[in-house]
């Protein structure tokens, strides 16, 4: 359990899974779509295209993924 979260290997998914998920978002924003009448409707419209039920914290803890690991056994 605990490799599994709190590895240097998990770390590094982590922060491939971010960037992935950025670059799709990123890509969207900068595609964009002449009928989005604000910053905001385009914001909004990459979002619903980007089509993710992950949620994903913003950065690895691995204080908080030490105490998971300690819940969970």
């Amino acid at each position: 359990m605990r490799v599994l979260l709190t590895s240097r290997q998990s770390a590094e998914a982590h922060d491939l899974e971010i960037a992935k998920m950025t670059a799709k978002f990123r890509g969207f924003v900068t595609s964009g779509n002449p009928e989005h009448s604000s910053v905001f409707a385009l914001l909004e419209g990459s979002m619903q295209r980007l089509h993710t039920t992950r949620v994903l914290p913003n950065s690895f803890n691995p204080a908080q993924r030490e105490v998971i690991v300690c819940t969970a056994c």
